[in-house]
């Protein structure tokens, strides 16, 4: 699987944060899994992105503006098993956790290639 580095505004510091991520392409779009390894507990990142849905990803060097959105059912559906495909270990973060797993999608705002 590829990663990417997402950064997103820090819900109560206002401060830029970092993850790095593993994602899965779908059509235009990128998805990410709110896994935390299984805790029970969902990412800051994904806390941060509730807060403030505007953020930045960087991958091959190319960083570009972009819209977070929860997907929906049916995307989740169709998606959450290409992370397991990809890396079995998203399984057992499934197994570990009491809550469903999120996956967020990321959606490039028009204009944002090459850097914002």
């Amino acid at each position: 699987m590829d990663q990417l580095r997402l950064r997103t505004i820090g819900r109560r510091t206002g401060e830029t944060r970092e993850a790095s991520l593993f994602f899965v392409p779908d059509g235009p779009n990128l998805a990410l899994a709110a896994s935390n390894e299984g805790a029970d507990e969902p990412p800051a990142w994904y806390a941060n992105l509730h807060a403030q849905p505007v953020a930045e990803i960087e991958h091959d060097g190319v960083v570009r503006a972009v819209r977070a959105r929860d997907a929906t059912p049916a995307e989740r559906a169709r998606i959450y098993p290409q992370f397991i495909a990809g890396k079995a270990a998203y399984a057992e973060y499934a197994r570990m956790t009491n809550r469903p797993i999120a996956v967020v999608i990321i959606e490039p705002i028009e204009g944002s290639d090459g850097g914002t």
